[in-house]
């Protein structure tokens, strides 16, 4: 019997509507919504679970960045002359530092005991190579009266020997630190020539100091006199060179020595 077909009594029945397609379910929207909602949140759980792991276990991308450092530093010529120095036990540094102190243990020896024991020869008179600002006809006549055969031939021994020695010497080590520690400019040929210039001028001194003593007058007087003040200015602009440089290049070995990452990957 179908649908509003008539009944044994003859009387039709009424027909059932049938509900849209679209309209079959009318709660399944929200639980579409409710679907992308737990996905969202197992995908958050996750992400959760995978960072707390990383934490824990340490950061792979800082890791991996120090390491890529290290890589970097290792690779620059600087670091495999480095590893090459230590490895024959060699360094210039060596060498710089035996000038520096051969140096200065002849600058005391020279002018701290050769020549102050020349006064003990000569009545306690200061010899005209410590005379920082120059001398006069009057200072040198009271030299002459005072010095003999002995202190004159004493005098010029020491001359000839350590006052030889240390221009020389002191010369090399201002070359020697401008070279390995100054400036990679015109100004290193200008420190070289201040070297080369405090040598020559020095040792010119020693012979025009010789040659003014045994000398009778004063013709050598005035150009001995500038020679001396001469060689004191260019020890003075020597020193503070040398002492200038080794200064600058300690700060920034320290601070090379601070920030190397190499140096941090050993220590960790």
């Amino acid at each position: 019997m179908t649908a509003g077909s008539p009944t044994a009594t003859g009387t039709p029945t009424p027909e059932t509507p049938t509900p849209p397609a679209d309209c079959a379910d009318p709660f399944a929207h929200r639980h579409g919504r409710a679907r992308r909602r737990a996905i969202i949140g197992c995908r958050s759980s996750k992400r959760s679970k995978i960072k707390a792991s990383q934490s824990a276990q340490g950061s792979p991308t800082a890791a991996q960045q120090r390491t890529e450092r290290v890589q970097a530093a290792s690779a620059t010529p600087e670091w495999e002359q480095r590893q090459a120095e230590a490895q024959s036990g060699s360094s210039p540094n060596l060498l710089l530092g035996a000038l520096v102190v051969a140096a200065a243990f002849l600058a005391f020896y020279y002018h701290g005991l050769a020549l102050r024991q020349m006064q003990d020869l000569v009545d306690g008179l200061a010899m005209p190579d410590h005379r920082f600002f120059g001398y006069g006809t009057a200072t040198v006549e009271k030299l002459r009266s005072a010095m003999d055969s002995d202190a004159l031939g004493q005098l010029n021994w020491t001359h000839k020997t350590a006052g030889m020695l240390f221009p020389i010497f002191a010369a090399l080590a201002t070359a020697v630190t401008v070279g390995m520690k100054g400036p990679r400019s015109a100004w290193r040929w200008v420190l070289y020539v201040l070297a080369l210039a405090f040598a020559a001028v020095n040792i010119t001194q020693n012979f025009l100091v010789d040659r003014m003593l045994k000398a009778e007058g004063s013709d050598l007087v005035a150009v001995t006199s500038t020679f001396t003040v001469l060689t004191w200015v260019l020890l003075a602009a020597c020193t503070v060179t040398v002492v200038a440089l080794l200064i600058a290049a300690f700060v920034k070995e320290f601070r090379r020595r601070w920030s190397d990452p190499t140096l941090q990957q050993r220590s960790c």
